[in-house]
C-alpha cells in the first residue's frame, strides 16, 4: 500500500492510541508507588477498550476494501478475508481480546494482574497487522518477536504517560518524586528495548538495499525517529534534572515535571501518527 488513505491512517491511530494507553495504564497500576497511584475510572478503561474494538473493526473493513479494490465492500468477502487470511485472523484475535478485557474490567475490577495480562496480549497482537508479518522462517519469527517486544515497550512508555500525569494531580513533592523515579526506571528499560528492536526490525525488513531511502516510507520513518529522539531528550531532562530537584523546590519543579510530561505526550501522539501512516505504506515505493 502506498496511497495516502486518511480514513485508514486515522483508524489505525485511534486503534494504536487506545490499545497502548490501556496497556500502559494497567501496567502502571502494578508498579506505581501506592501513595501516588491514582486509578483511572473503570468507565474510562472500558471506554478505551470499546474504542479499540470499534476502531479495529473500522481498520479491518478499510484494509479489506483496499485489498478488494472496490468502493463498496461485499460483506461475504469481508467474512472470508477475516477467516481465511492471517491479517483477518489477527483482527479477530484482537477483537476477542478487547471483548475479554471489557469483561474482566467489569467483572473483576480489582484483578489488576489479569487486566494487565490481557492488555499485554492485546498490544502484542498489534504486531500481526503490520509489516512484521512479511517474513518467513527464522527471520520472520525474529521480526514478529521483535515487533511484539517493540510494541510492549512502547505501551509501557508512551501508553503509561497519561497514567503518570494523572498520578501527579494533587500529589505532594515526595509522592511526585517517587512516582517519576519509578516510571523513569521502567522508561529506561522500555527505551532500550524500543531502540534495539526498532533497529533490528528495520534491518530485517529493509535489508541491505539503500533503495528505500528514496521512498515516502523512509521520510515518514525519519520524522518518527526525530519525534522519538525528542521524547528521549525530555525524558532524560526529567530523570536527570527535574525529578531530583522536586524535593527541594516542589512548587516550580513539580510544575516543570507536569509540563514536560505533557510535551512527551504530544510527541508520543506524533509518533503514533507516523506509525499509523507507515503501516499503510510500501517500504520500497
Amino acid at each position: 500500500m502506498s496511497d495516502f488513505d486518511p480514513a485508514l491512517v486515522a483508524a489505525r491511530f485511534i486503534h494504536f492510541a487506545a490499545s497502548l494507553t490501556l496497556f500502559g495504564t494497567l501496567l502502571w497500576s502494578l508498579y506505581a508507588p501506592p501513595a501516588s497511584w491514582r486509578p483511572m475510572s473503570r468507565g474510562v478503561l472500558v471506554g478505551l477498550a470499546a474504542i479499540a474494538l470499534a476502531s479495529g473493526a473500522v481498520c479491518a473493513a478499510l484494509v479489506f476494501r483496499r485489498i478488494a479494490g472496490e468502493p463498496s465492500f461485499d460483506p461475504a468477502l469481508l467474512r472470508r478475508m477475516l477467516v481465511e487470511t492471517g491479517f483477518g485472523r489477527a483482527f479477530l484475535a484482537q477483537a476477542v481480546l478487547e471483548i475479554t478485557l471489557i469483561a474482566v474490567l467489569l467483572s473483576a475490577p480489582t484483578g489488576r494482574w489479569v487486566q494487565a495480562g490481557v492488555g499485554a496480549a492485546l498490544v502484542g497482537a498489534l504486531a500481526f497487522i503490520g509489516h512484521a508479518t512479511g517474513g518467513h522462517g527464522v527471520a520472520g519469527a525474529a521480526r514478529i518477536g521483535g515487533q511484539i517486544a517493540h510494541l510492549l515497550a512502547a505501551g509501557a512508555w508512551l501508553g503509561g504517560l497519561p497514567a503518570l500525569l494523572l498520578s501527579l494531580r494533587g500529589a505532594d513533592a515526595e509522592s511526585a518524586a517517587r512516582a517519576a523515579e519509578r516510571f523513569s526506571v521502567v522508561g529506561v528499560v522500555a527505551v532500550t528495548i524500543i531502540l534495539a528492536t526498532g533497529a533490528v526490525n528495520t534491518a530485517l525488513m529493509l535489508g541491505p538495499s539503500p533503495a528505500f531511502q528514496r521512498t515516502l516510507y523512509f521520510e515518514v520513518l525519519v520524522v518518527k525517529l526525530a519525534l522519538v529522539a525528542g521524547m528521549i531528550v525530555v525524558a532524560v531532562a526529567n530523570r536527570s534534572f527535574v525529578t531530583p530537584a522536586i524535593r527541594q523546590h516542589p512548587a516550580s519543579e513539580l510544575g516543570a515535571l507536569k509540563r514536560n510530561i505533557a510535551i512527551e505526550q504530544g510527541l508520543a501522539l506524533g509518533v503514533l501518527a507516523a506509525v499509523s501512516w507507515l503501516g499503510t505504506l510500501d517500504p520500497f515505493m
